[in-house]
């Protein structure tokens, strides 16, 4: 275990233990505060896709592993937010969207099935 400032003295089992719960606490409040932005920008990135706007993009699953995996170095956390996040309300808000949205859903499932996500 490293620390940036290079003072990061552990004495103990105990002491390291206590350190890795801390700062994974820390993580799980950051992922957290974080939820409500994610799933926006999800949303948002859904939206341009289904419409037209990722032409380089043809595949779902090139956009989540290029750009939203590879570009924006999404965390698997992130990700899973995206998994568990339900496309309804942008299907009720943009019908014309629904098959591309459900299979944008499936394309993002699938992965995390196949990296052992979920």
């Amino acid at each position: 275990m490293a620390h940036a400032s290079g003072k990061f003295n552990i004495l103990t089992e105990d002491g390291y233990d206590a350190k890795v719960s801390s700062i994974l606490s820390s993580m799980k409040n950051i992922h957290k505060c974080m939820n409500e932005s994610m799933r926006k920008w999800y949303s948002e990135i859904l939206i341009s896709f289904c419409a037209g706007e990722f032409s380089d993009y043809k595949e779902a699953r090139d956009l989540l592993t290029e750009y939203m995996i590879q570009s924006f170095k999404l965390s698997v956390n992130e990700l899973l937010v995206c998994h568990e996040m339900s496309v309804s309300g942008i299907i009720t808000q943009h019908r014309g969207y629904q098959t591309k949205l459900k299979h944008f859903k499936k394309t993002v499932a699938d992965y995390c099935k196949e990296m052992g996500y979920i």
